[in-house]
């Protein structure tokens, strides 16, 4: 599964690149953050511009998420927590606050990608810390594709 899954799951989706035919800026990434023994599966350019600035790479050991501000983050998979992925405009778990924050960063990453996407993916580790959101950043069918994904990993890892 693991050999065939992701160039299955992440192909032809917009914004996504699944090795082996990654961009030379996607190379220089997964060299900077790889191990030697580590590789990858799938890249999202979260910039939309092909810089890379901004990405989520799905690797075989886990996720790794840059940020706006140039933070990265490392989740393994088996550290995956909560999975959820939201319809925002009907999902009445979220207190004001939350709901607030998806609209405003939903907001500013439609306006930017000019794309209006009505899911929310986000991602917490096994002690229930958020680990990241996926609003406008990417599509719908990359958040379910990476949903997808990250379940099927999660039940590998707690069996």
């Amino acid at each position: 599964w693991d050999s065939i899954a992701p160039s299955v799951i992440f192909a032809n989706i917009q914004g996504c690149h699944v090795a082996p035919d990654l961009p030379q800026a996607a190379v220089a990434i997964v060299s900077q953050h790889l191990s030697f023994f580590d590789y990858a599966n799938a890249i999202f350019d979260l910039a939309h511009d092909g810089s890379f600035r901004r990405f989520f790479l799905v690797a075989s050991h886990g996720v790794l998420y840059k940020d706006a501000l140039g933070n990265v983050g490392l989740l393994r998979y088996e550290d995956v927590g909560e999975i959820a992925l939201q319809n925002r405009a009907t999902n009445n778990k979220l207190g004001v606050w939350e709901k607030l924050t998806q609209q405003i960063t939903g907001t500013l990453a439609e306006y930017f990608s000019g794309k209006q996407e009505r899911f929310s993916l986000d991602l917490y580790r096994g002690d229930s810390t958020h680990f990241c959101s996926l609003t406008g950043l990417v599509t719908d069918e990359a958040k379910s594709a990476i949903y997808r994904y990250l379940t099927r990993k999660k039940q590998q890892f707690q069996a």
